[in-house]
């Protein structure tokens, strides 16, 4: 009797133990992972609650209603606005690129009626115009292409080739395919007229002028302080925009896995069959060779903020689109999820965030999974309004060929891109960082990407354009890759420690002044 009753005691305490470590286990599957808690500081809600419904179209144009500063009160509202009035207004036809800025042998801006030997620019139609003898005639100036009815073809040379044994290799080595994307893409990077005009009258399209911008910022901060007669330095105008767009060649896009034959049909590109690209053709202005290329990302910035406002675009099946980082949009598009609620209910909510795919492991780690495609999430009833008040996105897909070269603002394929996130800060209001990068434009690097940090640094020095480390740190990721730093910048990157003494005069975030050569004397 004495050993049944010590065996029954034994099983119940087992049992019990076994349901307590069941139920500890169900208990631990409903709570969030290591990365889901790492992904909280990721998701901040950026938009205000009024924003849904505060931004509309009147007459063709996009407002907001009772909101006096929407890039800081409707970022991502705002970032699909900035991405509509780009396609609307044809940027790959009619604004400028880095190269149509930053000419190779350029001729300083004609500061009166008697210069010569100079540029002079229409403000009312962006066109320039050189004043001269030189053989090289209006090539030493900056172009704005809408004053010339727009370029027909684009002329680009992409960054390498990616062979069919390289992109073999990545799958052996578990590489981050987005990562072999961005070593090859065509980034073209695309301004306003706001923003050309700009660089134009103040001489910030030649190394000379940003060797001027030095000099004058180095004597105030030695000799002037604690007065700043320049007053905010280089500073664009409020309207100015930067465009930054990734385009990919066919081939590249095929051998990833991007893209495939959807619809059997030589005759049209290769493409996602439900969700098409945008495509474009290139020219190859060496070999003159013309390629299909597939819009992957934008990455823009507004001068809305003094800081500029920072938004990132990237097609929906991008491979790894919301990888590392996840996908954050308060206005465009929202998926459904489910939350635990206090009493161990649960509840079905309609969420802005994506968050970055993960697996546990047999030993209880957390990780990533990369290489992967993400669900498409369901577009707002505010956004679909807006794609058709605006006339986007409205047609059938549209494909390039030899006779149509260019985009089409009327095809479907431009509702097949996704806003990636927003950024109006260096830090996010509970002290993190804020993180913002495109799985292509950031491969390998997403993870600490922050548009600002990394933009702050640009600017000139003695020499021109400050060729600096760009928002590169020193620290390797795990694949070895360098990463990028983010929140606020060093004074160390402007200053020599301690001193007054300028080693960098910043450029208000333009990066595209390390394009920039010296004056010509042909």
């Amino acid at each position: 009797m004495k050993h049944q009753i010590i065996t029954r005691f034994i099983i119940w305490v087992l049992l019990t133990a076994l349901c307590w470590n069941t139920a500890l286990a169900a208990d631990a599957s409903k709570q969030p992972s290591s990365i889901d808690q790492a992904m909280y500081f990721k998701s901040h809600v950026r938009d205000a609650a009024t924003c849904k419904q505060a931004m509309k179209d009147k007459k063709g144009a996009i407002v907001f209603d009772g909101i006096s500063n929407p890039a800081i009160t409707c970022p991502d509202a705002f970032g699909w606005k900035q991405f509509m009035e780009a396609v609307q207004a044809e940027f790959w036809k009619n604004w400028a690129t880095d190269q149509q800025i930053w000419v190779k042998k350029p001729k300083p801006y004609c500061r009166n009626q008697n210069d010569t030997d100079c540029c002079e620019l229409n403000e009312k139609t962006g066109k320039t115009n050189y004043r001269g003898r030189s053989s090289g005639g209006n090539a030493h100036c900056p172009l704005f292409p809408e004053s010339m009815g727009g370029i027909k073809l684009t002329q680009f040379k992409d960054k390498h080739a990616l062979s069919p044994h390289l992109a073999r290799q990545s799958e052996v080595l578990d590489d981050d395919k987005s990562r072999i994307a961005r070593d090859t893409e065509a980034e073209i990077v695309y301004h306003n007229k706001p923003f050309f005009d700009y660089s134009v009258t103040h001489n910030l399209y030649h190394s000379n002028g940003l060797i001027e911008v030095f000099n004058q910022q180095k004597y105030q901060a030695a000799s002037q302080s604690p007065y700043r007669p320049l007053g905010q330095g280089v500073s664009y105008p409020e309207t100015a925009v930067m465009f930054k767009v990734d385009f990919i060649s066919e081939d590249v896009m095929k051998e990833l896995g991007y893209i495939s034959d959807h619809d059997n049909d030589p005759d049209t590109p290769m493409n996602d069959a439900n969700h098409p690209y945008i495509t474009m053709n290139i020219e190859n202005p060496e070999t003159q060779a013309i390629k299909t290329h597939y819009l992957v990302a934008v990455t823009g910035a507004s001068k809305a903020l003094p800081n500029w406002h920072w938004y990132a675009f990237e097609h929906v099946n991008n491979i790894g689109r919301c990888d590392y980082i996840g996908c954050n949009d308060s206005y465009g598009f929202q998926h459904q999820v489910t939350v635990n609620n206090a009493d161990d209910s649960e509840t079905t909510i309609m969420s802005h965030y994506i968050p970055p795919k993960q697996i546990t492991t047999e030993l209880g780690d957390t990780l990533f999974v990369r290489n992967e495609k993400y669900a498409s999430a369901d577009m707002t009833p505010q956004l679909s309004q807006l794609f058709k008040a605006m006339n986007i996105g409205q047609g059938p897909v549209s494909h390039v060929n030899e006779d149509n070269p260019m985009p089409d603002v009327a095809s479907a394929a431009w509702q097949s891109y996704r806003l990636k996130g927003t950024q109006t800060n260096f830090y996010n209001n509970d002290g993190s960082p804020v993180i913002l990068g495109a799985s292509v434009t950031e491969g390998g690097f997403v993870n600490t990407a922050s548009c600002m940090s990394c933009h702050v640094q640009a600017g000139a020095n003695a020499n021109g354009p400050n060729f600096n480390t760009v928002g590169g740190t020193m620290s390797l990721s795990l694949d070895g890759i360098g990463t990028v730093t983010n929140g606020a910048p060093e004074s160390s990157v402007f200053f020599q420690p301690g001193t007054v003494q300028l080693s960098t005069a910043r450029s208000d975030f333009v990066w595209g002044v390390l394009n920039a050569n010296p004056l010509s004397e042909d």
